[in-house]
């Protein structure tokens, strides 16, 4: 694939609010601030290491969801 990618698939509504939380992540947060510096300073493009944030995000907040007993049903 030539140009630029695009991410597409998945539920648009979730990476809405992921796209408010982890900018809000990297404002505040200094763990995932020191993770995106980390990763542009090793070349990646900034999307890139958003996305890579975002990722982080979720996992960190399905095993929260996961130790909490909270079930969730799509």
């Amino acid at each position: 694939m030539r140009g630029q990618r695009h991410i597409t698939g998945g539920r648009s509504s979730v990476r809405r609010l992921l796209y408010i939380a982890r900018l809000s992540a990297l404002r505040h947060n200094p763990i995932f601030r020191a993770f995106y510096q980390k990763l542009r300073s090793a070349g990646k493009a900034a999307i890139v290491a958003l996305i890579a944030v975002s990722r982080k995000l979720i996992i960190l907040l399905n095993s929260a969801l996961k130790n909490s007993g909270i079930v969730l049903v799509n």
